[in-house]
């Protein structure tokens, strides 16, 4: 009979990615995976290989009616994964983190059906530090991840996309219509964008953009693309390329020779794999500072560069021309590995 696996993921691209590459190793393992969250369009888009079932839930707040919404929220969204669980009698859970995956795992705990976590990032996030009581298995991203018991951690690494994305360059140039001659920058927020990166790109001079040898790739992110891209195109840059969204990230991993972005997990974790200089810019509001925290970790990695925000202006223009002298230098790392790692401890764990 075929095992089930039910991976709680929904949010942001940092929880549903890792998601789906754990799916894909499960699948080749013979388990028939379900992926429960939200129902968003990004899930939806990453995900559409695999079965989805959409939970109910909200975040928490201390604003009181806020927070009766979320208690409404976490209770539908417990009978719902009750029902889920009762009809497809999952051999194992996996939550990833983020309040998606919270009614699925109180359900699964009580139950009495094996759980377990995933944390992304440097430092546990609410919900997973909420649900680590409920298991004795918290699998982590990063070495010397912080917010849990130490007896039930253990070291796992983030699952990323590819293993190597050298073989793509070549096809890469010319999908993303750039000139292999020249060295490349690469700008991106995250799955979400982000304005304060589409700005510091836009705010630097025209000159300075279309200097010889050089060529920009900014990936802008849906929320602000439209006032953007209004800006990218009145500029008429002879040596930048504007996208929306990139699906296929490998390719802009394949040419770049700096990036510039936020410091979400995955992100990091995929920096850290293949060597590309990096310029992180952690997300100022990020809860419990976490993007300040991967963007730390991978700076004692060397070749990255950790700006604050306030900082972006004053230094980001003399630090990117600054790091195009510097190398890609790939490393073999635990990442690469973490799909088939954490796929191999849950046929373990799985009933």
């Amino acid at each position: 009979m075929t095992k089930t696996v039910i991976i709680g993921a929904g949010g942001t691209g940092g929880h549903i990615l890792p998601a789906v590459a754990i799916a894909k190793e499960l699948r080749g393992m013979g388990f028939r995976v379900v992926l429960a969250g939200l129902g968003s369009e990004l899930e939806n888009t990453v995900s559409v290989e695999f079965e989805r079932r959409s939970i109910p839930a909200l975040s928490p707040s201390m604003n009181p009616a806020k927070f009766i919404k979320y208690l409404n929220a976490l209770n539908k969204g417990i009978k719902i994964a009750n029902k889920l669980i009762d009809e497809l009698k999952p051999s194992c859970v996996l939550g990833m983190g983020n309040f998606s995956s919270v009614p699925l795992v109180i359900a699964a705990s009580k139950k009495s059906i094996p759980v377990a976590l995933h944390e992304q990032n440097a430092i546990g996030g609410r919900a997973n530090r909420l649900l680590s009581r409920r298991t004795d298995l918290v699998m982590v991203g990063f070495e010397g991840t912080t917010g849990f018991p130490a007896g039930k951690v253990r070291v796992v690494g983030n699952p990323i996309r590819w293993s190597n994305v050298e073989p793509k360059k070549s096809e890469a140039y010319k999908k993303l219509g750039l000139d292999s001659k020249k060295k490349t920058v690469v700008i991106f927020g995250g799955s979400q964008g982000a304005k304060i990166l589409n700005d510091a790109f836009l705010s630097l001079p025209k000159e300075r953009i279309e200097e010889g040898g050089i060529q920009w790739l900014l990936i802008s992110g849906s929320k602000t693309y439209g006032e953007t891209k209004e800006i990218f195109d009145s500029r008429s840059y002879k040596n930048a390329v504007l996208l929306e969204y990139l699906g296929e990230m490998d390719l802009a991993y394949s040419v770049a020779d700096v990036i510039v972005s936020r410091a979400g997990a995955m992100t990091v974790s995929e920096i850290e794999c293949s060597g590309i200089p990096a310029i992180l810019v952690p997300r100022a509001l990020s809860i419990n500072n976490h993007q300040m925290l991967n963007a730390r970790y991978l700076s004692k990695k060397g070749n990255c560069i950790v700006l604050e925000e306030t900082q972006i202006r004053e230094k980001l223009e003399e630090i990117i021309f600054s790091m195009l002298n510097e190398q890609r230098n790939p490393r073999t790392c635990m990442h690469q590995g973490a799909g088939r790692r954490i796929a191999e401890i849950l046929l373990a764990i799985s009933r």
